[in-house]
């Protein structure tokens, strides 16, 4: 198997959010029985503990577009003064969907009242709607790897595990 390093990749997601001045830090997660998802998660609480923090509020999207967008209506149905200031959203593609919520239903400006963080960096994070810093996955490096294995595997070697290491790309969604 080829995979990205979920683990890291949270880690490195709390990392960004803490360092940027977030304190209440919130997660959108996704489908909770998905491995990418409880790696992703174990990472960021992993980092926010290790930073002395506490995740401050959390909900399930499952990876779905409309339970994403209720998620952040939840999370965000808070008095001004105890909203989140910080959100990690475990795949892009939610992440558009909460963005699309803060900005048009409740009014949030991104970064200045919430900065927002995905996970995947999809072809359209970068998209100006969107400008969405995000951690990216190597894939081609991870087709690579895949291709290589497999190949080596038709000649008769033995099955392997990679975890690539993922890249956080700063965008507008998190920068000032």
């Amino acid at each position: 198997s080829v995979t990205t390093d979920n683990i890291k990749g949270g880690r490195i997601a709390a990392a960004h959010l803490v360092d940027i001045g977030c304190r209440r830090i919130a997660m959108l997660a996704g489908w909770e029985a998905a491995s990418t998802n409880r790696d992703r998660e174990f990472g960021f609480i992993a980092e926010l503990s290790q930073r002395k923090y506490s995740l401050y509020a959390r909900d399930v999207g499952h990876f779905d577009l409309e339970k994403a967008a209720e998620a952040t209506r939840r999370l965000f149905s808070v008095p001004d003064h105890a909203r989140p200031d910080g959100l990690f959203v475990m795949n892009d593609y939610m992440a558009f969907r909460s963005l699309g919520v803060l900005r048009a239903e409740l009014g949030l400006n991104v970064p200045e009242d919430v900065r927002v963080i995905g996970f995947d960096d999809v072809p359209g994070a970068a998209a100006p709607e969107y400008d969405l810093t995000s951690v990216r996955q190597p894939l081609n490096q991870m087709v690579a790897h895949a291709i290589r294995i497999l190949l080596a595997q038709i000649d008769g070697a033995a099955p392997e595990r990679i975890a690539l290491a993922p890249e956080l790309k700063l965008r507008g969604s998190t920068c000032l």
